[in-house]
């Protein structure tokens, strides 16, 4: 804008200089013709003597149609205008057409409902626009149940499992059951064999027999410090060692003798002297 403004102010100043400088009137003309040809007796005297062919009448229409400043004005004023930068102007070839409104067209995706999650239909237009409808609710869990009993190390629980997606949880859980690894059975199995044994060392089996050592014992159920076989060996040698001992020592009678104590079983041997 400031170019402009500087190009406007110098053409008006150029327009200005070449209004000052204008060509002589024809009144002008006449009024010098007159005086050329009625000279006054001093003009006479100090005129120098001119020659035909300097005419002052013809010399004076010779300067005024002499060529002025102003094609120079003209070049520079030329130059002044291709310096300034022409301001933008909207370019015709860039004119685009308007474009009629977008109308959206929508292509429906199905969402089947899940077990937890609702089922719907998604609407999306090739610009990007989406919405969603047509919602429908979830199918919920179908669950089957599988109950695990409790060993003599882990806790029992009911494992319920959905068959439709696999989705489980665990409730319902029961104590760590505890197995008897040594019955009673089993220790009267091993009495019987001592007691035969104490017969073929030449000892009186009597069940009346009241003396006896220090008890020993071993583990009942599972999960305690002996194995049933462990138990078993266990017991039937102390009864077995017992009988020897005590026909070492000079008894006369010997009875395996067994109780429950807690979680173990104590067994020991009796004795007597007749």
């Amino acid at each position: 804008m400031k170019k402009l403004l500087i190009l406007i102010v110098l053409a008006a100043m150029m327009l200005t200089a070449c209004q000052s400088t204008t060509l002589p009137t024809n009144t002008d003309n006449e009024h010098l013709e007159a005086t050329a040809t009625e000279p006054t007796a001093e003009t006479q005297k100090q005129a120098p003597e001119t020659t035909a062919t300097e005419d002052p009448v013809t010399k004076t229409a010779e300067e005024a149609a002499a060529p002025t400043d102003a094609p120079k004005v003209a070049e520079a004023t030329e130059k002044l205008t291709e310096a300034v930068e022409p301001l933008d102007a909207p370019n015709p070839t860039e004119t685009q057409a308007p474009t009629a409104p977008h109308t959206h067209s929508y292509m429906a995706s199905v969402t089947a409902p899940t077990c937890s999650s609702n089922g719907f239909t998604t609407h999306t237009c090739s610009c990007g626009d989406s919405y969603k409808d047509s919602y429908t609710n979830a199918l919920g869990h179908s669950y089957a149940d599988t109950v695990v009993p409790a060993t003599e190390t882990e806790q029992g629980y009911t494992k319920h499992t959905c068959s439709v997606c696999g989705d489980s949880y665990i409730d319902s859980y029961t104590p760590v059951q505890r197995v008897e690894i040594i019955t009673e059975a089993d220790i009267l199995a091993i009495c019987a064999e001592a007691c035969a044994y104490a017969e073929s060392l030449g000892l009186r089996v009597d069940p009346t027999a009241a003396s006896w050592t220090a008890s020993c014992c071993c583990s009942r159920y599972s999960g305690g410090y002996m194995t049933r076989e462990e138990g078993l060996a266990y017991i039937r040698r102390t009864f077995f060692e017992d009988a020897e001992y005590y026909l070492y020592m000079g008894y006369a009678a010997y009875y395996p003798l067994y109780w429950a104590s807690g979680d173990d079983w104590r067994f020991v041997g009796a004795f007597s002297f007749s």
